[in-house]
């Protein structure tokens, strides 16, 4: 037998079958994750599916991303003919073009609106969060009855008969200085429940007038601590349930009351 020349034999040694099918296998393992978040995750559908719209829309002459539903929340008391026409424009505008900003701006300047915000849902939908103001007060000022909010802030253009039972008030700067006693108010409902009016003397202090015709006189500054005290003694003593005419509370921890006084006192007569 004819010996075998190694260096031949490598040289005819066949080559490895080629491997094929590894870049289809590479593309498929790298497109997998995207196929299983367009399965899994709808919001990657449909944002795949409004970019295709918004591109092909000009092509097709049409506007891209119309706005197709305005979503209104939180209206209670604005007038929603007015609120319509406000927002009629911006329907059919492309969704991604509406000025935000400008629309919050128009939305303020109802007599309701405390506060509006708009929200972009796509791809065809606008919603729009209200919050309206609080009726708080009823104000005799310089430019006749007005109605306040917490704030102390005019409702202009609004009918007043609905609020006719809310507190009045009366003096120069009584608006301006009715939040702070609103407030006070607040935390001692015993006696906010009974305010029928309040006015604001020489511009540093509060009359109350509460129901059954009795007077309270506020000390100036904050009117908490006198109000805390008042409260207190109505829980303990039913004050304001009582034949009183006056209560003066601006003599420290006193309490100054003033019964109401019998016709036949008041005349000078004296009862059989």
């Amino acid at each position: 037998m004819r010996p075998v020349n190694p260096t031949l034999a490598r040289l005819r040694r066949p080559a490895p079958p080629r491997r094929r099918g590894r870049p289809a296998r590479l593309l498929f393992a790298l497109a997998l994750p995207a196929l299983a978040a367009l399965a899994v995750v709808p919001q990657t559908r449909e944002l795949l599916q409004t970019s295709w719209q918004a591109a092909r829309a000009p092509l097709e002459g049409e506007v891209a991303l119309p706005v197709r539903t305005i979503e209104v929340r939180g209206v209670v008391r604005t007038d929603r003919a007015r609120l319509q026409r406000l927002l009629a424009p911006f329907y059919g505008r492309n969704i991604l073009e509406v000025d935000i900003a400008q629309a919050e701006r128009l939305l303020h300047d109802l007599p309701w609106v405390a506060n509006a915000e708009i929200r972009r849902l796509l791809p065809d939908r606008l919603q729009v969060e209200i919050t309206e103001r609080v009726p708080s007060a009823l104000w005799q000022g310089p430019q006749g009855l007005r109605l306040l909010d917490a704030a102390g802030r005019p409702i202009e253009g609004v009918e007043l008969t609905p609020f006719a039972g809310l507190p009045r008030l009366a003096g120069d700067g009584a608006a301006s200085a009715w939040p702070e006693l609103a407030a006070a108010l607040a935390r001692v409902p015993a006696v906010a429940e009974r305010l029928v009016g309040a006015v604001w003397v020489n511009g540093r202090r509060w009359d109350l007038r509460l129901r059954g015709d009795i007077q309270v006189r506020l000390p100036e500054g904050d009117p908490r601590p006198a109000l805390t005290r008042l409260g207190a003694a109505q829980a303990r003593h039913r004050l304001l349930e009582r034949a009183v005419r006056r209560i003066d509370l601006r003599h420290g921890d006193w309490l100054v009351v003033a019964p109401v006084m019998p016709v036949e006192a008041r005349a000078g007569g004296v009862r059989s």
